[in-house]
């Protein structure tokens, strides 16, 4: 098997010398040590190998794409002919094209050595304190990763990004279990860089063991109301990245159907939203460092005080719709804490929910949406009164983004984001009756 830097540029060279006029090519390859668990017992220890080779040709305008996952030079050459017969068949387009060169750089970010041994106890000291303080837990799933990645981005102008990341991340997945009684499943998950602290104490993961064992008898709430919602910070997650892809991703630019398409600079949401993408932030694990499209990746704000700063445009998406290339293309999401405390936030409420998580389909293009809330609790009167099941929210996410009604001083970290509970107005809460 060939490395990934002879794998990159034997592409480029023979991709040069077959018609192709501009030519990328991004080669990785890592590893992965796996630790499962389930039911409270280690069930798999494991390393995985990865390498991949993708590759972006552009003739007479028109753009072909491929990708293996092997580094051998046989396969490469299966996906060098893949990528230059879908440009042949491809439609000329003068936006596509390649990285022009500005400057090279390489990166390392992470750890790079792993501590295995360390690792495995506290994947221990957890297993033993959920059995231990969380008896009515069921541990479903525990999965932890240490993955260390390299790689290499050249192109036919000379552009050349390299970078090395490792970094150790675990996912678990649980529910309540009382005898005949049950809860919904819920799940989270953390990355980070050293296993000096107890991964029961990372993010919000005790947080979220603490509202599953006050999730036994949860019921609809009563009648159908509109009123105010917490979102969690896991559910700030799924909200606002789909504000984000509808309302400024490509896609929906692209297809000209992004609400804020023409708001570029105009104030799109409440003045207390602060939204940024910012990769680098010493709080984010092993961020992007270039795009895949070949550029140095930088932070940047996409809502400050509620105006609209920028898209999430690539290269071409930028050359397709004359609006500015995206700093970065991480999804890297940081709210900027607000002024009021959590509880502060719960007291302020007469009647409304605290939502943990969300489960619905696609909301439309105009951004409404509907689905059930679950691992959620009624707040009435100041206080949260109990677990809520089979309870409805709907509502817009242009709406939403406009009626924030306070952001907690509480910020969670996850190694991916940094995100508050937001409070929001104008939600309507279905549950029974």
């Amino acid at each position: 098997m060939v490395q990934k830097r002879e794998a990159a540029e034997y592409a480029l060279h023979k991709l040069s010398h077959q018609g192709a006029s501009q030519v990328s090519i991004i080669t990785s390859d890592g590893f992965t040590e796996e630790l499962n668990a389930e039911a409270g017992e280690f069930s798999l220890y494991r390393t995985l190998f990865n390498s991949a080779l993708s590759i972006k040709v552009i003739k007479n305008k028109k753009k072909g794409v491929s990708a293996t996952t092997s580094l051998q030079k046989e396969a490469i050459d299966d996906a060098l002919l893949a990528a230059l017969a879908a440009a042949d068949a491809g439609v000329e387009d003068e936006a596509e094209g390649i990285a022009e060169f500005i400057e090279n750089r390489s990166f390392e970010s992470g750890v790079m050595l792993p501590d295995k041994e360390k690792l495995f106890l506290r994947i221990q000291e957890y297993i033993c304190e959920l059995g231990a303080r969380y008896p009515l837990i069921n541990l479903e799933q525990f999965i932890a990763h240490y993955v260390q990645n390299h790689s290499l981005l050249i192109n036919s102008n000379g552009v050349e990004m390299s970078a090395s990341q490792g970094f150790y991340e675990y996912m678990s997945m649980f529910s309540g279990h009382d005898g005949d009684r049950s809860t919904s499943f819920n799940g989270y998950g953390v990355r980070f860089l050293d296993v000096d602290s107890p991964l029961m104490e990372m993010g919000m993961m005790r947080q979220m063991l603490d509202d599953t064992v006050h999730s036994f008898g949860a019921a609809p709430i009563e009648g159908k109301f509109t009123g105010p919602v917490i979102l969690t910070p896991g559910c700030v997650t799924d909200f606002f990245a789909t504000v984000i892809q509808l309302f400024a991703g490509e896609g929906t630019l692209l297809q000209g159907t992004a609400i804020w398409k023409d708001k570029l600079g105009s104030r799109v949401a409440h003045p207390l939203l602060n939204l940024s993408f910012s990769p680098l932030d010493p709080r984010i694990i092993c961020g992007e460092r270039f795009t895949a499209d070949g550029y140095v990746s930088s932070d940047a704000d996409l809502l400050r005080d509620g105006v609209l700063q920028s898209f999430l445009l690539s290269r071409y998406g930028s050359l397709k719709t004359g609006r500015p290339r995206s700093a970065n293309l991480s999804g890297n999401i940081i709210i900027a804490p607000g002024n009021h405390s959590l509880a502060d936030m719960i007291t302020d409420i007469d009647r409304g929910l605290i939502v943990n998580r969300f489960s619905g389909g696609a909301p439309a293009a105009n951004g409404d949406f509907s689905g059930v809330a679950k691992n959620s609790f009624a707040i009435i009167d100041g206080k949260i009164s109990g677990p809520v099941s089979e309870t409805m929210i709907s509502g817009n996410l242009e709406a939403i983004c406009q009626n924030i009604r306070a952001i907690s001083r509480e910020t969670i970290c996850d190694g991916s984001s940094v995100l508050p509970w937001i409070s929001v107005d104008g939600v309507t809460i279905s549950g029974a009756g």
